[in-house]
């Protein structure tokens, strides 16, 4: 495992270009980023590279990288505003919230989710054949419709049972669930925010102008943020979800004129024993057209969590465990294909039952 900035990254993939896809993504899969890859770039980088095993590869190593600082290339270097002004910008982003939940109409749109996981799997088992720290493998790929109606966002269960070939989800840990992204969460964490410390972080460089950034910490007795991961097993087997409303804190990107958010990341604060160890969230809004009409909206997202787990062989009498350690899982989330979502409603005239004497 090697250690590299994003521009030594940049560099790397320079001096693989013309390997094949297969030989790309194994040097990519050994190399661990200690700056935090923006998007943009990676989108740009993954155009290059030859198929898809290297970009792949290339996103799980972002992803492990979006809870890192930028590069400090694309930090501004004006000095902090005055506390008067910063006021200002986080009193915008609150109305920005207030006034986008109550204009968002009612809309469909797809999550593509990417499960990585530094942990090799028995094929459909319960079991850990063997962990790979820092090292991420592709679990498998969801795409799933989400439809948000009245201010409230609900997945839309298909109507096929899973294909055979599909993994049971409950057979290795789902991760963190991400919910109330397209409307909910942002008025939660900013009341929060608000109702806590919250202090000026670094101004950041962005395509059109700066952007300033903040960091915050909310106490459990003021969070309403709700953590949820699945899943956790019992004796009898059966997979439950953990919900708990915990400390945390994080950073909030703003524009500083307009008050529009383009960065949220949220770390959960979790007590000794929980059934998870670490949980932080990561999600980007971005302009997106609807129905004629631009609204702000999740881009894309990642979600990481870290949970205990064991790993052994499998021996004459069954699964024999022989190492403790953490397993590390982080979800890579795709937000497309946003539409209008309507209902469309015929009222049928209630019929008189016959009269069987006429």
């Amino acid at each position: 495992m090697s250690s590299v900035t994003v521009a030594q990254l940049g560099q790397k993939l320079n001096q693989l270009s013309g390997k094949s896809d297969k030989h790309i993504a194994g040097q990519i899969s050994e190399l661990q980023l200690t700056e935090r890859l923006d998007g943009g770039k990676l989108e740009q980088w993954s155009r290059s590279l030859p198929g898809q095993k290297s970009r792949t590869a290339l996103m799980a190593v972002a992803d492990a990288s979006m809870f890192l600082k930028p590069p400090r290339s694309e930090i501004a270097p004006q000095a902090a505003p005055d506390k008067k002004t910063q006021g200002q910008i986080l009193l915008r982003a609150l109305q920005f919230v207030n006034d986008e939940s109550r204009r968002m109409p009612n809309f469909l749109a797809e999550r593509v989710t990417s499960r990585f996981q530094d942990a090799k799997w028995y094929p459909y088992s319960t079991h850990i054949s063997y962990f790979t720290p820092n090292v991420y493998h592709l679990l498998d790929q969801r795409t799933a419709s989400v439809r948000y109606v009245g201010g409230e966002e609900e997945e839309i269960k298909p109507n096929h049972p899973m294909k055979k070939k599909e993994r049971d989800i409950t057979l290795s840990p789902k991760g963190l669930t991400t919910w109330g992204a397209f409307g909910p969460l942002l008025p939660i964490v900013m009341g929060d925010i608000l109702q806590s410390k919250a202090g000026w972080e670094r101004w950041e460089r962005s395509s059109s102008d700066r952007l300033a950034v903040f960091r915050f910490f909310v106490p459990q007795d003021k969070s309403h943020y709700t953590l949820e991961y699945c899943c956790q097993q019992d004796a009898k087997g059966t997979a439950t979800v953990f919900k708990a409303m915990p400390a945390y804190h994080g950073e909030i990107t703003i524009e500083p004129d307009t008050g529009h958010i383009r960065r949220i990341v949220l770390v959960s604060d979790l007590a000794a024993r929980q059934v998870i160890d670490k949980a932080s969230v990561e999600l980007e809004y971005g302009p997106v057209e609807i129905a004629g009409q631009k609204y702000f909206l999740p881009l894309r997202g990642v979600s990481a969590s870290v949970v205990p787990a064991s790993s052994g062989h499998m021996g004459q009498t069954g699964y024999v465990e022989v190492d403790q350690s953490t397993l590390t899982s982080i979800n890579d989330l795709r937000f497309q294909n946003y539409k209008v979502f309507r209902t469309e409603m015929r009222i049928v005239p209630e019929q008189t039952a016959a009269n069987p004497e006429q």
